[in-house]
């Protein structure tokens, strides 16, 4: 499955999920798509879910990735990014991409429970889908 994207304006949130880590070019693309959306503005903050990417991204990927932040600056704004991984490879490449945004406009986090994750971004557990 590929990148997709869910913007909830009353949350301000905006999630990515996927079966897989996309490529950097597929990413950007839906980024673009995000950043051009009606619905977004700037401060939103983010969330993917990389629960079930068996695969982590690689240290190029994440350089372009924050390039790629920072240069979009206004139109993302200061937020927060929560990472949910679960694999090792996954967490080390979410802490590089922590340290990696330290001097961006966004703050992110990795973590291995989607429930800390949005407790971190302070948004209200949603239920499972039946």
């Amino acid at each position: 499955m590929g990148l997709t994207f869910a913007i909830d304006p009353r949350s301000r949130l905006v999630t990515l999920s996927g079966g897989r880590v996309p490529d950097y070019d597929e990413w950007r693309e839906v980024m673009n798509a995000v950043l051009a959306h009606p619905e977004h503005q700037p401060g939103f903050d983010f969330l993917t879910d990389r629960r079930e990417a068996e695969e982590a991204p690689t240290a190029d990927y994440l350089r372009r990735a924050v390039g790629f932040l920072d240069l979009q600056r206004t139109a993302i704004g200061h937020c927060r990014w929560a990472l949910v991984v679960t694999t090792p490879a996954g967490f080390g490449m979410g802490r590089m991409a922590e340290a990696l945004c330290g001097d961006t406009t966004v703050v992110v986090r990795v973590f291995t429970n989607f429930g800390d994750a949005q407790a971190w971004l302070g948004v209200r557990p949603v239920a499972a889908r039946v």
